[in-house]
């Protein structure tokens, strides 16, 4: 249908979704709401009948879950391979080498960190895999595990938005209707400032003898041998103690899954065919969705041949690829919403155009845009506790206004969108990253939640210095100045001794 210019209208779908978001803390359910209020407004303003608007939307549906096949087909593989090694016992080969190497509160947490980059294929398999494996290692060597789940959570998500070969990657750039997102993607990863520092800083606590708020409290419960931030049915709870696991069953799969995708990455961009070697060129070309999903089905059938029979049965595995594939179903069933309520708006409704106008009748300068971006998409995923759903919202929305017109403000304001869902989560109850996390490090998730939002506050503070500064200076500055506030606040809080002496020291048969 032919697209009308609805002015002001043209913003109710999302602040609508938006508004029932933060009500209801759900997010399908809000998204269903905008495309109807959306199609309402189109029909209004287009002037077509009840009939032609529910066709309007069944059509808009089909067209967008058609148009989107290829990233819901990734997503779901991607879901499966996580199953698949969580279910195979992967991780208690490295669990077994790190028992017997670790033995100091900084190389726990530092091996933790570790693990967790080689594990961000998906930050749900990463907060549970990693959890598995350090849960008894922390035990041993003195740290709370509140201050592993800061750990997990602090680096789950926001390592996946720094590797484009997570799951997050199909996600976020097809909710940037350009031809270039995948450049644009790639572009925005040194620009994630509250990721970066995220991990910077996670590394810098992790050398810390001192902790900040209540985490103090429980690494100082440590001396009475119990540990106030573990779940009391930890004790009870089903460990992997399988005796057939390598340290290579899982990192082989997730390093198959990063080589065959970069190699299709080049192959569908003419790097080869065409002898195309300029690299805008090959991210403008490259088949992004193509290349994850054979790179995800590779992964799948490695792990088929390696661990069948050795570590599980043909119908186990096959299980778990099912179980895997339900496990991404509210997350397709997102995506095809975000899609679709986007277009209504960019499409139908020419919201580009409407807030373009605002813009440049406004006072603001656009160098402002991306930190109102990061604060705008902290709260609100604060507020819903989802990520995904803040940056579904709100990068279309972006993406449609600056396309064409100021390419860097469009990448830094991407980039502020994707941080600030991250902020705004890492402090939230509701969120499913922290509920993971917790369960993940077999802690109490408010207690996780209490000891970890000072730290979030910090990165989210530093960060916003970046997102302020870097339209006026340039990235050495905003790196410099954020990372220097990090060293020098480490440096004070170290010098408080709260030490993580052997008396912190859990008994090694707990």
């Amino acid at each position: 249908m032919e697209p009308v210019y609805a002015g002001i209208w043209s913003i109710v779908p999302p602040i609508v979704s938006i508004l029932f978001a933060l009500i209801f803390k759900e997010i399908i359910s809000s998204l269903v709401v905008g495309i109807l209020v959306g199609t309402f407004i189109y029909g209004i303003t287009a002037h077509i009948g009840v009939t032609d608007s529910i066709s309007f939307v069944f059509s808009l549906l089909c067209e967008n879950m058609s148009g989107g096949v290829s990233v819901i087909i990734f997503s779901s593989l991607l879901g499966a391979i996580s199953e698949i090694m969580s279910s195979s016992g992967s991780s208690s080969g490295c669990a077994n080498w790190a028992r017997k190497k670790i033995k100091s509160p900084v190389s726990s947490q530092l091996l933790s960190l570790f693990l967790s980059f080689i594990c961000s294929i998906d930050d749900v398999f990463m907060s549970l895999t990693v959890g598995n494996i350090m849960r008894p290692i922390c035990d041993r060597n003195g740290v709370c595990r509140a201050k592993l789940a800061y750990l997990l959570d602090m680096t789950s998500s926001q390592l996946c938005l720094l590797i484009p070969f997570s799951s997050w990657t199909a996600a976020i750039i097809s909710c940037i209707f350009m031809d270039n997102s995948m450049e644009v993607f790639i572009k925005s990863i040194p620009l994630n400032f509250y990721a970066i520092f995220s991990v910077v800083s996670a590394v810098s606590f992790s050398f810390c003898k001192n902790n900040l708020g209540v985490m103090n409290k429980f690494q100082r419960s440590l001396s009475d041998g119990k540990d106030m931030s573990s779940l009391e049915e930890e004790n009870n709870e089903r460990r992997d103690d399988s005796k057939d696991s390598k340290v290579s069953d899982l990192i082989l799969p997730i390093l198959v899954l990063i080589l065959v995708t970069i190699f299709m990455i080049f192959e569908t961009s003419g790097f080869f065919s065409e002898n195309i070697r300029d690299f805008s060129t090959l991210l403008r070309r490259t088949n992004i969705d193509l290349s994850l999903t054979f790179g995800s089905f590779i992964a799948i059938l490695f792990c088929l041949i390696r661990f069948v029979p050795r570590k599980m049965s043909f119908e186990k595995f096959m299980s778990s690829v099912t179980e895997g594939f339900k496990s991404m179903t509210s997350t397709s069933a997102m995506l095809i919403l975000a899609w679709s309520i986007s277009s209504i708006c960019k499409d139908n409704l020419m919201i580009n155009e409407y807030i373009k106008n605002l813009i440049m009748s406004s006072s603001i300068s656009s160098k402002f845009i991306p930190f109102i971006s990061f604060l705008l998409s902290s709260f609100l995923s604060f507020s819903i506790g989802s990520s995904w759903g803040t940056f579904m919202l709100l990068i279309p929305i972006i993406s449609s206004v600056f396309a064409g017109v100021d390419q860097s403000i469009l990448i830094l304001s991407v980039s502020s969108i994707l941080s600030g869902s991250v902020a705004g989560v890492n402090c939230s109850p509701i969120s499913n990253s922290g509920m993971i996390a917790s369960i993940g490090a077999g802690c109490k998730h408010m207690d996780h939640i209490s000891s970890q939002i000072p730290y979030a506050l910090f990165t989210a503070f530093v960060s916003g210095i970046s997102f302020l500064i870097y339209p006026f200076t340039n990235l050495f500055i905003s790196y410099l100045v954020p990372v220097f506030i990090i060293v020098i606040f480490t440096y004070i809080l170290n010098k408080k001794t709260v030490s993580i002496s052997k008396k912190h020291i859990l008994p090694k048969n707990r």
